[in-house]
C-alpha cells in the first residue's frame, strides 16, 4: 500500500467519524431539549362530587300503550262518499267519521217499508174480518208472519245502512287519514286508528325475588329518552297471575295520567320502583367514570404548588340513576372530577380547566 493510498483512507475515516460524532451530538442535544421541555397542558371540564337524596329502588324497562286503542275497519264494502275527519283530530264517542255509498240500500229500504205497510194493512183487514167470523185463525197467523218477515227485512237493511256510516266508539284522538273520497274499500279494510291517550298503560317485568315489593296501588317513576331530565309517575293497576317461563318474572301493569298528551304509545321507558326511604348518598356524573377490568377510576383535579394537575383515584360504585353514579369509596364531597377530556390524561399530568362548554347528559348518563 502506497503512502498516498494510506493517506486517502485516513482522510475518509476522519470524515465519516466526524459526521457520525456530529450526528450523535445532535441526538443527545435533542433528547436533552425534549427532557427539559414542559409537559403539554390538557384542557378538561370538571364537576363536583355532591350529596343527593336517593332511595333504594328496583330498575326495570317497559313500554307505553294507550289505555284504549282500536283500528277502525270498514263494516261493509263500497265507495267512500264522505270523510268527516282530519289526521290527528280529537273526536267524541258517536262522531261520524266515514260514510260509504248506501244508495242501493236506501232504495231497498223504500221497497221493504212499502212491503211492511202492505203486510200491516193486510193484517188489519183480516183482523176486522175475523171479528165477523169471516177469516180462519190460520189466516191471521199467516198475516202476522208476513208482517214480522217484512219488519225483519226493514231492520236488516237499516242495520246495513248504519254499518256504512263509521262512527267513533269512544272519545279519543285519530291517527293519520290515508283514504280519500271516491276510494273503494272492502269489508274489514282498515280506515283509521283511534286511541284514548288521556291515560297510558305502562307494562314491565319484575324479577321473582322482588314480588313482595310490587303491590297494586304502589307508585312507580319512569323516564323517557324523548324528555331528558323529566320524571313521570304511574300507579300499579294490575299484576299477571303467573311468572314467565323463561326468566321467572312477573308482568306488571301501571296506569299513568297523560293530560298534555306528551306520552305516546310505543315509547320505551326506564322504570324505578322505590323500596326504601330516601337517604343521603355521594354521587358523581357517570361521564367521569373510567371503567376497567382492573377497577373503575376517576381523575381528580388538585392544586399542587400553584400547578393544576390530576390524580387518578380508584373508586367503588353503587347505584346508577339519571346520569349520576353513587360513590361508595374513593372520593369526598367537593372533589373536582374530570368529566370531559380525560381520554388523554395520565396520573400527575397538568391540566387547564374550562367549564364554559359542558357536555350534555341524557337519562342514561351518556353524552349527547
Amino acid at each position: 500500500m502506497t503512502l498516498r493510498t494510506l493517506a486517502s483512507l485516513l482522510l475518509v475515516a476522519l470524515v465519516f467519524g466526524g459526521y457520525y460524532g456530529w450526528k450523535t451530538l445532535q441526538a443527545e442535544q435533542l433528547q436533552q431539549a425534549m427532557a427539559q421541555r414542559p409537559a403539554p397542558v390538557q384542557t378538561v371540564s370538571t364537576a363536583k362530587v355532591t350529596h343527593l337524596s336517593w332511595r333504594q329502588q328496583i330498575n326495570a324497562t317497559g313500554n307505553l300503550l294507550a289505555r284504549r286503542s282500536v283500528e277502525l275497519d270498514a263494516q261493509e264494502g263500497g265507495i267512500i262518499t264522505d270523510i268527516y275527519f282530519q289526521s290527528g283530530q280529537e273526536v267524541k264517542a258517536g262522531d261520524a267519521l266515514v260514510k260509504i255509498d248506501d244508495t242501493p240500500e236506501q232504495a231497498q229500504l223504500k221497497g221493504a217499508r212499502a212491503a211492511l205497510d202492505l203486510a200491516q194493512a193486510n193484517l188489519k183487514r183480516k183482523q176486522e174480518l175475523q171479528q165477523r167470523s169471516m177469516v180462519a185463525p190460520s189466516d191471521i197467523d199467516q198475516a202476522n208472519e208476513q208482517v214480522e218477515a217484512a219488519q225483519a227485512e226493514v231492520d236488516r237493511i237499516q242495520d246495513l245502512i248504519r254499518h256504512k256510516l263509521l262512527k267513533a266508539p269512544f272519545d279519543g284522538v285519530l291517527g293519520l287519514k290515508k283514504l280519500e273520497t271516491g276510494a273503494f274499500v272492502s269489508m274489514g279494510a282498515p280506515i283509521v286508528e283511534l286511541s284514548d291517550k288521556r291515560k297510558m298503560l305502562l307494562y314491565f317485568f319484575v324479577p321473582e325475588r322482588y314480588l313482595s315489593l310490587v303491590q297494586v296501588g304502589k307508585t312507580v317513576e319512569f323516564t323517557l329518552d324523548a324528555f331528558p331530565g323529566e320524571r313521570f309517575t304511574a300507579r300499579i293497576s294490575a299484576k299477571s297471575n303467573r311468572l314467565t317461563k323463561n326468566n321467572r318474572a312477573l308482568e306488571v301493569e301501571a296506569l299513568a295520567d297523560n293530560p298534555d298528551g306528551k306520552l305516546l304509545p310505543g315509547m320505551f321507558c326506564s322504570i324505578q320502583i322505590p323500596v326504601s326511604k330516601p337517604e343521603s348518598v355521594l354521587v358523581v356524573p357517570k361521564l367521569a367514570i373510567l371503567y376497567s377490568l382492573y377497577g373503575d377510576s376517576v381523575f381528580v383535579v388538585t392544586d399542587q404548588g400553584g400547578k393544576t394537575q390530576v390524580s387518578q383515584h380508584q373508586v367503588k360504585l353503587g347505584m346508577v340513576r339519571d346520569g349520576q353514579v353513587q360513590v361508595l369509596q374513593g372520593l369526598n364531597a367537593g372533589d373536582d372530577v374530570v368529566i370531559a377530556g380525560q381520554g388523554k390524561l395520565k396520573d400527575g399530568m397538568r391540566v387547564q380547566v374550562d367549564n364554559s362548554v359542558m357536555p350534555q347528559i341524557n337519562n342514561n348518563g351518556k353524552g349527547l
